[in-house]
């Protein structure tokens, strides 16, 4: 890409990315020949950069109550608006934090069962 654009790679990363350190023609002209080259940023290696996975874990305790496929979808949606991708796991699936737990999440969203007591 950084040939086909007459640039640097180092340019080319700044370019795709936020850097104020590109002219917006350069940055411009990177981004046309990544579209023509049908270029996808690849989410792995830009978490290996950042720190961040762009993931999101969805620990939902019972997919058959009700309330939960309605805020499951609009995470979901939430998710797409925002760039991140939402994993939906069982309680069971998750090991404790002490045992390193969750590493390949940015963050976790607990859905919790309303409980209900029979006071008689």
């Amino acid at each position: 890409m950084a040939k086909a654009a007459g640039v640097s790679p180092a340019t080319v990363s700044r370019a795709l990315g936020v850097s104020e350190l590109v002219t917006p023609a350069t940055r411009e002209r990177v981004r046309a020949v990544a579209a023509r080259l049908g270029y996808a940023p690849n989410r792995a290696a830009r978490g290996l950069i950042t720190g961040r996975t762009g993931n999101v874990g969805l620990v939902v305790p019972d997919l058959l109550n009700p309330i939960f496929p309605s805020v499951i979808k609009a995470i979901q949606a939430r998710g797409r608006e925002t760039d991140y991708a939402v994993f939906i796991w069982p309680p069971s699936w998750i090991p404790p934090a002490s045992a390193g737990g969750g590493n390949e999440v940015g963050g976790r969203v607990g859905a919790a069962q309303r409980v209900q007591f029979d006071v008689t």
